[in-house]
């Protein structure tokens, strides 16, 4: 978890300095073709900040330098995805949540990154990192919603994990949402889990999350069709 919170700090400090800003391919250019530039900067930061290592040497410096490979695969990704606004990055947000009548909780959510998409600017991106694997996309993918709420630890966790954001987006209202530096209510909300390890792969990997079967699997390109569905389930 520690080295998975590293590589989190560093996708974080390299889009900030673009934080409300529409996301451009030399910005791209230069994390990837320079990684021992800002990238690794942002990585010996987070040894720093995190496991309080001054010194990255040994071992540590090893998984350093995957760390890195890493964020220039993730970066080299996002790369391809067309252009975007990165709105905030670990953006902490508590969320009041009413479970019945007489029953109100707060939910916290921590999430990984929030894009708003150029092409369809009233629609958000929720990007969750991981750094295993996808499981050969098995975690992305679902049967129905209800898989995501069997108590045998069958449904994919992290899949549940991005969902239950998307819902407290779907319902939060305009002041919850300025928070999180979303001065919009978004009429599309899309779910993806980027796993940092499969992007090593040379083919081309999917990140977002899709329901039914392998042979009839439907993309979840908007959430609110699944949000009365997840909601009951959650209740």
């Amino acid at each position: 978890r520690t080295f998975g919170d590293i590589l989190h700090h560093a996708m974080c400090e390299l889009y900030k300095k673009s934080e409300g800003k529409r996301i451009d391919s030399g910005l791209f250019k230069q994390y990837i073709e320079h990684p021992e530039g800002e990238v690794t900067k942002a990585i010996l930061e987070g040894f720093q900040k995190i496991m309080k290592i001054d010194h990255v040497e040994g071992y540590n410096l090893l998984i350093s330098r995957i760390l890195v490979q890493y964020v220039v695969e993730t970066l080299r990704h996002d790369s391809k995805l067309g252009p975007f606004e990165y709105l905030t990055g670990e953006g902490k947000q508590k969320f009041l949540y009413r479970v019945n009548k007489d029953l109100q909780v707060r939910v916290t959510c921590i999430f990984d990154r929030i894009d708003r998409l150029v092409t369809d600017s009233q629609a958000l991106r929720i990007v969750d990192y991981k750094t295993g694997n996808s499981q050969k996309g098995g975690k992305l993918q679902f049967p129905d919603i209800e898989q995501l709420f069997l108590p045998d630890g069958k449904g994919s966790s992290e899949a549940f994990q991005v969902m239950l954001y998307s819902l407290m987006l779907h319902l939060a209202d305009i002041s919850e949402l300025k928070k999180l530096k979303i001065d919009f209510k978004p009429e599309r909300i899309v779910p993806h889990l980027y796993f940092v390890r499969d992007f090593n792969a040379s083919t081309k990997l999917e990140t977002g999350l899709s329901v039914g079967s392998n042979k009839s699997k439907l993309p979840i390109t908007d959430f609110a069709p699944y949000a009365a569905e997840f909601d009951e389930q959650l209740r």
